[in-house]
């Protein structure tokens, strides 16, 4: 509670004024003083240069603080506007040091009855200060400071110095005076839209500008009569985004802005005492606060904007009216488009009541019942009503689709009978637009049948490319005999498809445009790798002209050097189209088969091939392949190709050295029979297989021996060599042999000297008692000794030879025992005798596998230091420590 301290007791309180915030409060005395009051105060502060002037509005800074009121527009009942700064210091409850500054005195020096200010965004920032009178509205407009914020005292500066402009910036009303005027501004959004003056020509209200960028001072103003209520007047006045109140001493009357009609009353009490005051707009809570001696009324306004539409239809605004209904999201905007189409169509404005047709909630069939004469209102309606259907109402846009397609391919067909060339052109290009926008929507067979019914094929050939149906519009080329178009619809495909339509219709392509073809199948097959099937291309290679051949070479060329098929029948198309037209490609070719381990083609076929063209160097060649030498030589004798003879004559001397020999000879003696002597000769000397003993029964018996005489010389001096290197070797051989009789008697000689008493290395015991083994190195051993020992080590080492040891004591044993078994007598004669055991053999294989090396010094012995120490688990036992 705050204390108000009068200074007499006639005074009393005018005029309070808050800021928006509550933190600030400037209160008016009648006897023309002003007091402030701060919400943490507890007594009113009195503000001595305000003495003698009465405060009629005041203007608050929109970036009020707690202690401080920045700038402040106080209006006064002499018209004189002043700028005041307050700063409260709550420790001593006073205002430190105030600012006051006289800013501006009016000319009409009437009553200041509302002062306000808006900031206006923009580069640079404006503002624009209104001060209203009972018959004067003033609108001051000034540029903000770097900080966006308004220089008051600069402004009212630039307007005392410049009487112009100063009578420039009024709006002067007539009509009767009034006691009291008041100004209101409307905002929203946070920013004041309107205003509103209440004048003694009425309630002037208008709009203000959005942006700095344009016109701020309010040029124009609407005027609203005051309602009859007889003498009684207007106490005050207030206004929001479509209605505008009048506050009388005991009523409130609410009038439209839209259609200036009384919509709405609220009555007050009329008993004496009760009368209403005033009435203020509060924006924060978008409601009027109207108070009277003894209450305070709040008014609420809520959902005032619900019949505004009504009264712009009333009015035939319907364009305002369906802005309306959008801004506010209103739920009678499709019946305002419905009643703007109407209003259209009777005005005979087909065309534009479709828009808005589409936009309403009236029928379908009501619409299009409607339209139905006019194609291009119809066509309009269909157009607009599939841009309101989502695309999960697949049938209904597939409808609408195809009836659009029908009334475009009318228009086009009435277009074309007026031989109008420029707006066939058009509707035909707005034709494919629509195709194109709406390929998707469309039904593809029941388009092509409409299409075609109506003899569009070159828009029937744009919707298949549209629909990506790349083989229909290859089909139509193709009849057109347009083999370059069909092939250029191939680039556009993605390279599956394109793979499976170049396989089918390569014969075609092959055919007509075989270099083209060519290119594209290598592009493909790049992209493919090794999915991509030349099988399936063998029909369309084979069908390439004669004249064109290489570039069905070239492709299969690709095809084994780049991807690298080995598929037979690709390889033997190559070959054939080589032999029929390319002899050293063919022979590049076949000279690289040669050197892989196999050949990827058939070689029967080849042959065929080449016998049949008769290409003689690759079949010689092919022969030489299939390791066919004989045939190689001959084939090249009989073509007088000597040097190809030769090659194939030394190819199997590795292998075959017999072979070679005699096909050297063949040559040799083809060339004596052609009397080639010298040549025969020089074959002998390269060959250095065959004689000239060999070649002597080929020679004329009437010729001349003078040519080859001294290669029979040469010939007999070999021989001659040959039988004395014969002599020397057999008598090494009989030296040799002397050698290792002399050998022999020796070994039989051969013996070892031990003791008597010499024990075994094994048991210890005398090795004379039992049949030993004795070894060069001098250990002995006993034979049983020494193979128990070999078989227990061998188990472990070697267990092939162990079973072996095994097999033969077995043997031995089973032996002996039969022997034993064959001395006793029995009195039972045996059907079946069991064949004999030669124990003394058995005994013989024993001592060779013995017998090698010494087991003490032998690799076993060695290879023991790996084993165990004690691999018994008791002698292991005794040895831990307990």
């Amino acid at each position: 509670m705050v204390e108000l301290v009068l200074p007499a007791s006639n005074s009393q309180v005018e005029d309070i004024f808050c800021d928006a915030t509550g933190w600030h409060c400037l209160i008016s005395i009648s006897r023309g003083d002003t007091h402030y009051c701060h919400l943490s105060a507890t007594r009113a502060l009195f503000l001595s240069k305000l003495h003698n002037y009465k405060i009629e509005s005041v203007a608050w800074s929109g970036h009020t603080e707690y202690l401080r009121t920045k700038e402040i527009l106080l209006g006064t009942d002499r018209g004189a506007i002043f700028l005041m700064n307050l700063e409260y210091e709550p420790d001593r409850n006073e205002v430190k040091q105030p600012v006051f500054s006289r800013v501006l005195d009016l000319s009409s020096s009437e009553p200041i009855h509302g002062i306000l200010y808006e900031m206006f965004p923009g580069v640079p920032t404006k503002y624009s200060v209104m001060v209203a009178t009972p018959r004067f509205l003033y609108q001051f407009i000034g540029d903000a400071n770097e900080q966006r914020e308004p220089e008051f005292q600069r402004l009212f500066e630039k307007y005392r110095a410049n009487p112009a402009l100063m009578q420039a910036c009024q709006h002067e009303v007539g009509g009767s005076s009034i006691r009291r005027s008041q100004l209101q501004f409307y905002y929203k959004r946070g920013r004041a839209e309107s205003f509103v003056w209440m004048s003694g020509a009425g309630l002037m209200y208008g709009k203000f500008a959005r942006h700095a960028g344009e016109e701020l001072f309010v040029r124009e103003m609407k005027t609203m009569p005051y309602p009859d209520r007889g003498n009684e007047r207007v106490l005050g006045i207030g206004m929001t985004a479509y209605h505008v109140y009048f506050l009388y001493s005991d009523c409130l009357m609410v009038l439209s802005k839209l259609n200036q009609q009384v919509i709405h009353s609220i009555e007050y009490e009329s008993r004496p005492g009760y009368s209403m005051q005033g009435i203020l707009f509060d924006p924060q809570t978008h409601s009027f606060f109207a108070w009277s001696n003894r209450f305070i009324y709040q008014i609420l306004v809520n959902n005032e904007d619900r019949d505004v539409w009504k009264y712009l239809i009333e009015q035939g605004r319907y364009e305002e009216a369906i802005k309306f209904c959008e801004e506010n999201n209103s739920e009678f905007v499709h019946k305002v488009k419905g009643l703007y189409a109407d209003n259209l169509y009777n005005s005979r404005k087909y065309y534009l009541a479709a828009d808005f047709y589409a936009q309403s909630d009236r029928s379908f069939e009501e619409v299009t019942l409607k339209l139905i004469l006019d194609k291009i209102a119809l066509q309009r309606f269909l157009e607009m009503k599939l841009q309101t259907f989502p695309s999960e109402m697949k049938a209904q846009r597939t409808l609408l689709c195809t009836w659009l397609v029908e009334i475009h391919l009318h228009n086009i067909n009435t277009i074309f009978m007026k031989d109008d060339e420029e707006s066939h052109k058009q509707a035909r290009d707005d034709f494919r637009t629509f195709l194109s926008i709406h390929q998707n929507d469309l039904d593809a067979m029941t388009t092509y049948n409409l299409l075609q019914s109506h003899g569009r094929i070159e828009d029937w050939v744009y919707f298949a490319e549209l629909k990506g149906n790349f083989e229909m519009v290859m089909l139509h080329n193709i009849n057109q005999q347009d083999f370059k178009k069909a092939l250029s619809k191939l680039e556009h495909v993605d390279p599956s498809s394109k793979e499976n339509l170049l396989y089918r219709y390569a014969p075609v392509f092959m055919k007509h445009e075989p270099k083209k073809t060519v290119d594209l199948l290598i592009d493909t097959a790049k992209q493919r790798g090794q999915a991509f099937d030349t099988k399936k291309l063998l029909p369309g290679l084979m069908n390439i002209p004669k004249d064109k051949r290489e570039q069905a070479i070239r492709f299969e060329q690709f095809c084994i050097n780049e991807l690298d098929v080995r598929d037979k029948a690709l390889h033997n198309l190559l070959l054939f189209h080589l032999a029929d037209s390319n002899e050293n490609a063919l022979l590049k070719y076949l000279s690289e088969q040669g050197q892989q381990p196999q050949v990827d083609f058939d070689t029967e076929y080849a042959l065929s091939v080449c016998k049949q063209i008769g290409k003689a160097e690759p079949l010689i060649y092919l022969y030489s392949l299939m390791q066919m030498h004989s045939e190689a030589v001959t084939l090249a004798l009989e073509k007088n190709r000597i040097e190809l003879a030769k090659e194939n004559a030394q190819r199997p001397q590795r292998t075959d050295e017999e072979l070679s020999r005699k096909l050297w000879l063949q040559i040799a003696s083809h060339l004596l029979q052609n009397g080639k002597i010298k040549q025969a000769l020089d074959v002998m000397h390269e060959s250095r297989l065959i004689k000239m003993e060999e070649l002597l029964p080929y020679f004329d018996e009437q010729g001349d021996i003078t040519d080859f005489k001294e290669d029979i010389c040469e010939a007999l001096d070999g021989y001659r060599d040959e039988i004395e290197k014969l002599q020397e070797e057999m008598e090494e051989s009989r030296h040799s042999a002397q050698q290792l009789k002399s050998e022999l008697q020796e070994v039989k000689q051969r013996f070892i000297e031990m003791e008597g008493r010499q024990g075994c290395e094994i048991c210890s015991k005398p090795v004379l008692k039992r049949p030993f083994l004795v070894y060069p190195c001098g250990h002995a051993y006993h034979r049983d000794c020494l193979v128990e020992t070999l078989v227990t080590v061998l188990s472990r080492k070697d267990y092939i030879k162990a079973n072996k040891f095994k097999e033969i004591l077995n043997k031995i044993n089973e032996g002996e025992n039969r022997a034993s078994v064959s001395q006793r007598p029995s009195r039972f004669k045996k059907a079946e005798e069991k064949p004999q055991v030669d124990i003394p053999k058995l005994y013989e294989q024993l001592d060779t596998m013995l017998s090698p090396q010494c087991y003490l010094c032998g690799y076993l012995f060695i290879e023991s230091i790996r084993d165990d120490m004690m691999g018994d688990v008791q002698e292991m036992e005794t040895w831990e420590i307990s």
